[in-house]
């Protein structure tokens, strides 16, 4: 009888965690599907969510595209071949925008509005992905939260700020309850690397950081 007295046993959290994915469409539609896959109740993605580079296709006088990957001149003769070549700059983590030879002069000669083009791209994107994980995962249960790393510009991070969402949390900067007994802190910042990334800080400046999300802590 006393066997029947007994509380039932918790369930216990299972959470799936990714990251560096940069820009790879592919790869963010398999982290979206993790959670069914793996019987998860929440996914987390923790940084470097945009590309690297943004790869100009250029229209041609005669109707047919080129583009350089890789070192490599690919020549684009319909569309059949212009959308294989835009799944397989997706599958990369690449973006691209297609222009005549005179936009692509003009642009070669303008970094500064390069790097406006490439943060619209990876914003865009972004946002995208933002709306395939709210569509996709609505009504499962499960929860997905997702941070910039060290490598995402925050003007391209702003596409993961939004409210109403069900399923789908931007949380970098706060700490949030995963279940009733763990909570999460997320910081997107990382101390300086060789590579001069968007988002460096000197280490005493992220140890305050750090030091100021787990204060927020009530419970460890």
């Amino acid at each position: 009888m006393a066997l029947l007295g007994r509380k039932k046993a918790k369930k216990l959290t299972r959470l799936f965690f990714a990251t560096d994915i940069h820009g790879s469409e592919r790869t963010f539609r398999k982290f979206i599907n993790a959670g069914k896959f793996y019987d998860v109740s929440v996914i987390v993605m923790g940084g470097d969510i945009s590309g690297k580079l943004m790869i100009p296709i250029i229209k041609e006088g005669n109707g047919n595209y080129r583009a350089t990957l890789q070192g490599t001149v690919r020549k684009i003769t319909t569309e059949a071949e212009l959308k294989q070549l835009h799944d397989t700059l997706g599958l990369l983590g690449f973006y691209s925008q297609i222009m005549d030879e005179d936009e692509y002069k003009s642009l070669a000669a303008q970094p500064e509005t390069v790097n406006k083009l490439f943060h619209k791209l990876a914003r865009d994107r972004l946002s995208s992905w933002v709306d395939l994980a709210e569509t996709r995962l609505k009504g499962t249960g499960i929860h997905c939260y997702v941070t910039g790393g060290n490598d995402d510009d925050p003007e391209v991070l702003e596409a993961l700020k939004g409210l109403g969402r069900e399923s789908f949390f931007g949380c970098e900067g706060e700490v949030i309850q995963v279940d009733e007994d763990h909570t999460m802190a997320s910081v997107g910042f990382s101390n300086p690397t060789p590579w001069h990334t968007p988002r460096e800080i000197p280490d005493d400046k992220l140890g305050e950081i750090i030091e100021g999300m787990c204060s927020q802590v009530r419970d460890f």
